[in-house]
């Protein structure tokens, strides 16, 4: 065998592309010339027969074939050592590597190729040949490529086919690395399962529609991370899917204006506080189908997202900078600017849901992963932070179940759960979650128009409601207990107040009072309702319990509110104040984040003290918020002065 040189097998200096033959110099470049060169000579590759014996020339063969003329080690074990980078996988040293692969293959032909075994056997020993080899990792690189071949022939000689249309191939990467790492080859098997088929007497199932949402680096978190039942298949590849809409006419009429409604109150509880009308004229053309999401880019002038970012941000390559020196968060735009920055989220986020609600949906469970999930679709290549939330590593909120669903009540109170849990990013996300969820019912939708967002802002912030005494004092645990329950039924109480069987043409709407002076009303109306109770020790368990419904506010007179006539809020220093707190990167605060025990999450917020045209009332010790809410209860950074652009996000 022919060794191949270090520099030969690494990278151009001062790129991420390959050396390669072909002089190409761009890695987007080379990836797609590789996918084609490889899919094209495997093809070819397959009217060769499979040998009676595996050994590990055969896989070198099928690599050689892959790669044959694109990379000079084509066919070559590696000479250099290898990682999995930020999986303690250790891989085969270059001197072992030919000896491991002999090995796996001597007890491969001890099993008799795993040939006459039942279903379950046959998975299973399949998947642990499978991670042990996925730990040598033999090659440079195009190791998973050539052992899917490898395997895909084993199962064949074996009597059984691997049907690609029953298996999610990104959950099949990590449910390979994750059993690699910890040696229980039950994971991949689990994957594996529902694929694995016999070559004889099976029926091809038509795909699912839509696609898997959820990436590599997802399942790798949620096979990490969840204690699940590995007595069945992994089943989140088949949850959680993009299913596209199919619209048999233009939204017109009441339903355009519900859409508009929704997306106009997921962008206030998001802090988007300067969305205005050019926004709303947008997220109209796209949901009534007279332009689209790259149209309204163009026309708003939107710059071009590209990867810069990842010089500063980028976790698996350790790679762990936040923000900017100026203060503003690393993002795709490039954008230093933190007013700028505020500026083009807002625009983004307003079009992306627009599409979504225009275009397609993610079909879930309601769970706090479904959530994220669309969160995550929502934001996915311009607020890169964004990705790797708790919800993804620690998810706490499970599945709606058939009776929640059906419960109006019960089904808000479930989407408050999510919304306090998942620390106030997903703000956009739980309202689509829960109009998808309201419509599994044929007779049943969800009449954004008639929701005061204001209302809905302020049990949003009761339910992460956190008491932050003077120096010296001891939190109101109480009071914080009292007011996240209050919030939570203001929450379910305004969804349970919104759904209905039919969309009137007109419905009412907040009236004209300024959002400011709205907020502080219904801030007053949960805060009073509970804090006068609670300092005079009278609060029992059916108060805490007792549903609160925050009423809309109409303004004086017969008019009816026109739900095309959008006024933004007063023109004051926006970001001044809408400050927000940036939820940190669970990869890089953990373990800087001060908190105190009480309960998952509930980490120890610290306010800046500033002065705000919307601050709310102030109750008991909660100090002033430059936003005009009360501070998280999932802050998870230590005192700043810095502009943060986090919870609206």
């Amino acid at each position: 065998m022919t060794t191949a040189s270090p520099s030969v097998e690494g990278y151009i200096p001062g790129t991420d592309t390959r050396v390669n033959l072909l002089g190409i110099t761009d890695a987007q470049e080379l990836a797609e010339v590789e996918k084609q060169l490889f899919t094209q000579a495997i093809w070819q590759f397959a009217t060769v027969p499979s040998p009676e014996e595996f050994t590990g020339d055969f896989l070198r063969e099928i690599h050689r074939r892959g790669f044959d003329g694109l990379y000079s080690w084509a066919g070559q074990y590696k000479t250099v050592p290898t990682s999995q980078g930020n999986l303690p996988i250790a891989h085969s040293h270059p001197e072992d590597t030919a000896a491991d692969v002999d090995d796996l293959f001597a007890d491969l032909a001890a099993e008799n190729n795993l040939v006459e075994l039942d279903h379950g056997p046959f998975v299973t020993r399949l998947a642990d040949y499978w991670a042990r080899m996925t730990e040598i990792h033999p090659f440079p690189d195009g190791n998973s490529r050539s052992q899917y071949e490898l395997f895909r022939r084993i199962a064949d000689s074996a009597g059984w086919e691997i049907d690609t249309a029953r298996i999610d191939l990104a959950a099949l990467a990590a449910s390979r690395y994750i059993t690699a790492e910890s040696g229980d080859p039950r994971l991949l098997a689990d994957v594996l399962a529902p694929a694995v088929v016999p070559v004889d007497g099976y029926a091809p199932i038509p795909p699912e529609p839509g696609r898997p949402v959820l990436s590599l680096t997802s399942h790798l978190a949620i096979m990490r991370d969840y204690d699940r039942d590995r007595s069945g298949p992994y089943t989140a590849p088949a949850t959680f899917r993009e299913v596209p809409r199919v619209r048999k006419r233009p939204l017109h009429g009441a339903e355009l204006d519900n859409a508009r409604a929704l997306v106009r109150l997921g962008l206030t509880l998001a802090e988007r506080t300067n969305y205005g009308n050019a926004h709303d004229d947008a997220v109209h053309r796209i949901l009534e189908g007279t332009s689209t999401i790259e149209a309204e880019r163009a026309a708003a002038g939107l710059p071009e997202t590209n990867d810069r970012y990842k010089d500063l941000f980028d976790p698996l390559a350790g790679k762990t900078t936040m923000r900017y020196d100026t203060g503003a968060v690393v993002n795709a735009f490039d954008e230093r600017d933190p007013a700028r920055l505020h500026e083009l989220v807002t625009w983004e986020l307003a079009l992306r849901t627009a599409d979504y609600l225009a275009h397609r949906e993610i079909t879930g469970d309601g769970s706090e992963l479904h959530a994220s999930v669309v969160h995550r679709e929502l934001h996915t290549d311009f607020m890169p932070i964004i990705s790797d939330t708790a919800a993804y590593t620690e998810p706490k909120i499970p599945a709606a179940d058939t009776q929640t669903i059906a419960d109006p009540r019960r089904l808000g109170r479930h989407l408050a759960a999510i919304q306090e849990e998942t620390e106030g990013i997903q703000s956009v996300a739980v309202l689509l979650v829960a109009d998808q969820l309201a419509h599994s019912n044929p007779d049943r939708t969800i009449d954004w128009r008639v929701i005061d967002p204001e209302a809905l802002r302020a049990a949003t912030h009761a339910a992460n409601f956190h008491d932050d005494p003077p120096e010296g004092t001891d939190p109101d645990f109480a009071l914080e207990d009292a007011m996240r329950t209050v919030g939570r039924e203001a929450f379910a109480a305004e969804l349970e107040r919104a759904v209905t069987t039919e969309l009137p043409t007109v419905a009412p709407g907040p009236g004209d009072l300024d959002p400011n002076l709205r907020y502080e009303r219904h801030w007053d109306e949960l805060a009073e309702y509970r804090s006068p109770k609670l300092q005079e020790g009278t609060l029992d368990q059916a108060d805490l319990l007792a549903p609160v419904t925050v009423p809309n506010l109409a303004p004086d007179g017969p008019e009816r509110w026109d739900p095309t006539d959008f006024s933004p809020e007063p023109e004051h220093d926006q970001i001044t104040t809408h400050n927000n707190w940036l939820v940190q990167d669970e990869l890089v605060q953990r373990q800087e984040a001060p908190h105190r025990d009480t309960g998952p999450r509930r980490e120890r917020a610290i306010s800046v003290e500033s002065e705000s045209p919307s601050a709310a009332p102030k109750h008991q010790h909660r100090p002033a918020h430059p936003d005009g809410r009360p501070p998280s209860a999932h802050d998870h950074h230590g005192p700043t002065q810095e502009r943060h652009f986090g919870h609206e996000l």
